[in-house]
């Protein structure tokens, strides 16, 4: 019996394989496929206080049957490591053969995971804002800001990126504008956290800020886009702002509305809360009614799925990969 020898792609691989449009053009696919049975996917399951404090393991399982792939994202999360100088998670992403069991790929899944979320807000502000060129506020300078401005400006959305750095101030946003300039060539300029949405067309948090960020108004025509934490416990943005919004869009709104409805911080029974499968489904800008639009990305399996394929692909093409025993 033929033994199929499954690959490592690392973070690095990941980032050398990914095509900004391709990945954007995958993930569109991939909601029309949710819809229509051809990918599955699972509630995730969770194990907390591995450590006998917050530390936990969750799983999240998908299938696409037409390529005939399954996966695994395997997450350890640790709110502790922060402060002990290690990564808060750690991930990874295990492919399948559907029909034999046969693993194909074990895949880092933290440039995967920050590359998938970009390429869903890039639909999003797609369906919402029109495919721009747009001035794209960027709050945050880590890991999921860069894959926002690489997935955006390889998309040509992006005219110009405004920085601010919620916790490491100025400075830093300066600094990070410059590496942004250089990664994307768009042109890229630090601006105060409070003033930044002013300035915006599409306006981006991607913070562990567990209490709203101070970004004053919201003007007319902005999109706001909640990439960090959205949870009754825990919000980078004012829950508040869901009900004055003119549109809200979910990319998992059954989730998001069982997460809230028990919280007095909002009352989802004034929430009208659009997928965004059912958005990208009507293939054009969202009707305005004036006011902003909000976007939260919740992240789901099936999207995990749909970049492990399109970089297994992309692997076997380049000949990229470690193999595995």
């Amino acid at each position: 019996m033929r033994h199929v020898r499954p690959i490592w792609l690392s973070d690095d691989d990941v980032h050398a394989l990914i095509d900004p449009a391709a990945l954007v053009i995958a993930l569109g696919k991939g909601f029309a496929g949710i819809e229509q049975g051809k990918l599955q996917e699972q509630a995730s399951v969770t194990m907390r206080g591995l450590d006998g404090a917050s530390a936990y393991l969750s799983l999240f399982p998908a299938v696409d049957h037409d390529n005939g792939l399954a996966s695994v994202k395997v997450l350890f999360g640790r709110p502790a490591n922060a402060l002990e100088g290690r990564p808060e998670i750690n991930a990874i992403v295990a492919l399948s053969d559907a029909r034999t069991g046969d693993f194909k790929a074990i895949l880092s899944a933290s440039g995967l995971t920050a590359l998938r979320t970009a390429g869903v807000t890039a639909l999003a502000i797609r369906s919402i804002a029109g495919h721009g060129p747009h001035r794209i506020g960027l709050v945050g300078t880590g890991v999921q800001a860069r894959a926002h401005a690489r997935i955006l400006a390889g998309n040509r959305m992006a005219a110009r990126f405004l920085i601010a750095s919620p916790h490491q101030g100025e400075e830093r946003a300066r600094q990070f504008a410059r590496e942004i300039a250089e990664l994307t060539q768009v042109p890229s300029e630090a601006r105060p956290l409070d003033m930044i949405a002013r300035y915006c067309d599409v306006l981006i948090t991607m913070t562990l800020a567990e209490r709203p960020l101070p970004l004053g108004p919201l003007p007319d025509g902005l999109m706001l886009a909640c990439i960090g934490p959205f949870l009754p416990h825990s919000h980078e943005i004012d829950p508040r702002w869901l009900t004055r919004a003119a549109l809200v869009v979910s990319d998992w709104p059954e989730r998001l509305m069982r997460q809230w409805q028990d919280s007095p911080l909002l009352d989802t029974g004034q929430l009208s809360l659009l997928a965004l499968g059912n958005l990208l489904e009507e293939k054009r800008p969202a009707e305005k009614r004036g006011g902003f639009s909000i976007f939260l990305s919740d992240g789901r399996a099936f999207e995990d799925n749909v970049i492990a394929e399109l970089l297994l692909r992309a692997a076997a093409a380049a000949g990229r990969g470690l193999p595995l025993p």
